[in-house]
């Protein structure tokens, strides 16, 4: 059974969401999972211990990098933790990791950037000895050093961070057409400025959330049918529900919830 800790600092509140330590014990067996697209950005570095592997073809795993970026994911993949990994993550909320680092979240989408090629992001591996408390205590005093005045430099983002709260707040209940209007900007300049923050389109990221809020529904009621929690998910019927989740997860309802979904419940938004 995988350990995961998680520290949420007051002091990067609605920033980042959290800093967190992952332990597969060994001996034991490899955790394997299909990862499903959670609408985060992530910094993961692994801190000792085998790396992970990802499936990239139905008989080869590649080795993850020792230390990289992910930006938003679009498709599932399928991962493998061996017996004494352990790793160590910082999880920005939706569209926030620009704010820490001069990078255009869109270069990101549904790819992994080595550490040392974001710019001041090599200095985290520096950070990894302790317990995981003292490492999460280091992570907070760096990403604050990393904030000082960004948020000066990126007047936009304030657009994109209500349009962001506004999505998650109504579980992904809402029009897009309606968050334009909220901005009182053009439609392009805001999908342009929400590719460069969120790194996926606001369209895109809707469907996310509310797709999040279905599983999270089901998961809390799981006596509750697939139906109703469509429904009250927001999704117009079950082939809605049908066409988004095969997008995102690339499988059936049915079949995620038949499958062990230790990572993905425990990281759900």
């Amino acid at each position: 059974m995988i350990r995961l800790q998680f520290y949420s600092p007051d002091s990067l509140k609605n920033l980042i969401r959290s800093f967190w330590c992952l332990e597969v014990p060994a001996p034991g067996p490899a955790h394997e999972e299909t990862i499903i697209p959670d609408g985060h950005q992530e910094i993961i570095l692994f801190a000792e211990g085998p790396q992970a592997r990802r499936q990239i073809s139905e008989t080869t795993w590649a080795p993850e990098p020792q230390a990289f970026v992910t930006g938003q994911h679009l498709q599932p993949y399928r991962l493998r933790l061996m017996p004494g990994s352990r790793l160590y993550g910082i999880r920005f909320q939706p569209h926030t990791l620009p704010l820490f680092f001069d990078v255009d979240a869109s270069l990101l989408t549904d790819r992994e950037l080595p550490l040392q090629d974001l710019p001041g992001g090599n200095r985290l591996n520096e950070l990894l000895q302790g317990t995981f408390m003292q490492v999460f205590g280091k992570f907070e005093d760096y990403m604050l050093r990393r904030l000082r005045h960004s948020l000066r430099a990126n007047p936009s983002f304030l657009r994109v961070d209500h349009s962001v709260q506004t999505v998650c707040n109504l579980h992904g209940q809402v029009r897009v057409e309606d968050l334009v209007k909220q901005t009182g900007i053009s439609g392009r300049h805001f999908n342009a400025l929400f590719m460069r923050y969120a790194g996926v389109s606001p369209k895109t990221f809707v469907n996310m959330v509310r797709l999040q809020h279905f599983i999270n529904l089901k998961l809390a009621n799981p006596s509750c049918s697939l139906t109703h929690c469509t429904y009250e998910a927001g999704f117009f019927d079950q082939s809605h529900l049908n066409k988004t989740f095969l997008q995102l997860t690339g499988q059936s309802p049915k079949a995620y919830f038949s499958a062990q979904q230790t990572i993905n419940t425990l990281f759900l938004a």
